[in-house]
């Protein structure tokens, strides 16, 4: 089976939801994937190929508008002269262009249309637009209120009903698309899942021990200030009463430098030196390897429309790597620590995670059979081996016949 995914992250494909789900463990079921996407940064080429997928990359440009512009001109293009050779052809969180990707690819024969939604881009632009007002910032706000309306327009009115199956990142969001109005029958959710082969290659290393015994709390993922990190600044404070030789690891890069600046003046101003340390955003093997020594890892989501229906990242990925985890009560990560056994669940406040976080720290014993029971659950239900084989099955449903019948006999 042949699958032609259009995608809005540029080239070529780093998220694990794509490179290691499409590229890597459905091509075991007979499933490969080309993809279609913006150029990687400082990349011109219009063409590559990599080990496994066939790349079809827009021209770069230096003014962000122009390559916008030449990226939805190529997907017609792409859709138009190679739609027809593929079994299915996805559209990627692309609100916009999804209609006329899935409008050419039909024309030109392509058998089925599917639209994968990891993020309610519409919803997002809406919010975005909100934010920007209350900060004054109008013309930002105008652009993205009428981005996302847009978005809704040619989404809901035209990609969605020609989709065949609508692929979603959560139970919860296969729910909101129900009462959107998606029959529930063209609905299937694909959870974040974790690359079982690259966790188990990743011992821990001396990173957080060679800045202090600890015992240490890990946070892997953005610093943006969206993320709401200051909650757990100021949870160490509260922390830092109990355990003060404890520390606070924050991994990762934040968008802009004003944000990185706030969230490191604030954790200097609300905690003692050395409590919390920031190390730069690193590969995701060595960061799991980092974070692989530390005593549990955090997972705040800010409570809200957009991350009520996503999928946990960081949880599963602490779970994978046998660390107990404490996070807020977002539908799906409430899931996966529940049902793990690998954690502790608790509201979104400084309070509440300071005292889950606590009562992991008093009992290290008990601490790690949590992490071991998570592990163990994640390794099996969210791997993407096994999120490939529940997967394979749709998208085989979608072939077209004739690759069907060739199969069968």
């Amino acid at each position: 089976m042949k699958i032609l995914m259009f995608m809005r992250d540029p080239a070529p494909p780093t998220r694990a939801d794509v490179r290691v789900l499409f590229d890597k463990c459905l091509r075991a079921h007979g499933i490969a994937t080309d993809f279609v996407a913006p150029p990687p940064r400082g990349a011109s080429t219009e063409k590559v190929c990599t080990t496994r997928a066939r790349l079809f990359i827009s021209r770069a440009s230096p003014s962000r508008a122009l390559e916008l512009l030449r990226f939805a001109a190529h997907c017609c293009a792409v859709a138009w002269r190679e739609g027809g050779r593929y079994d299915l052809v996805i559209a990627r969180d692309l609100p916009i262009l999804a209609a006329p990707i899935f409008l050419l690819a039909r024309w030109r024969g392509a058998h089925a249309l599917a639209y994968w939604m990891s993020f309610p881009m519409p919803l997002g632009d809406r919010l975005l637009a909100r934010d920007h007002a209350r900060a004054g910032r109008w013309p930002r706000a105008v652009v993205a209120w009428w981005r996302g309306a847009l978005a809704a327009l040619l989404m809901r009115g035209a990609a969605l009903p020609l989709a065949h199956r609508v692929f979603v990142q959560s139970d919860a969001m296969r729910d909101a698309e129900t009462r959107a109005g998606v029959p529930r029958s063209k609905l299937f959710a694909v959870p974040m899942g974790v690359d079982a082969q690259l966790v188990c290659t990743a011992p821990p290393d001396d990173t957080l021990p060679a800045h202090a015994p600890g015992p240490w709390i890990a946070y892997l993922g953005s610093l943006n200030l969206a993320r709401r990190l200051d909650l757990l600044v100021e949870a160490m404070v509260l922390v830092l009463r109990e355990f003060p030789t404890a520390r606070l690891a924050l991994i990762g890069r934040a968008d802009t430098p004003a944000d990185a600046r706030w969230l490191a003046e604030y954790a200097q101003r609300r905690c003692p030196e050395g409590a919390i340390v920031f190390f730069d955003a690193r590969p995701m093997r060595e960061a799991w390897r980092a974070i692989g020594a530390a005593a549990l890892g955090v997972s705040p989501i800010p409570p809200g429309p957009l991350h009520d229906v996503s999928s946990p990242t960081k949880a599963v990925e602490y779970l994978a790597l046998g660390l107990p985890v404490v996070g807020n009560a977002i539908p799906d990560q409430r899931h996966v620590i529940e049902r793990s056994g690998g954690g502790l669940v608790c509201a979104f406040t400084a309070e509440a995670f300071a005292e889950a976080i606590c009562a992991l720290l008093r009992d290290p014993d008990g601490a790690r059979a949590r992490g071991s029971l998570g592990r163990r659950w994640v390794l099996q239900e969210r791997a993407y081996t096994t999120l490939a084989a529940q997967l394979a099955p749709q998208l085989h449903a979608l072939r077209r016949p004739s690759a069907q019948a060739t199969d069968a006999a």
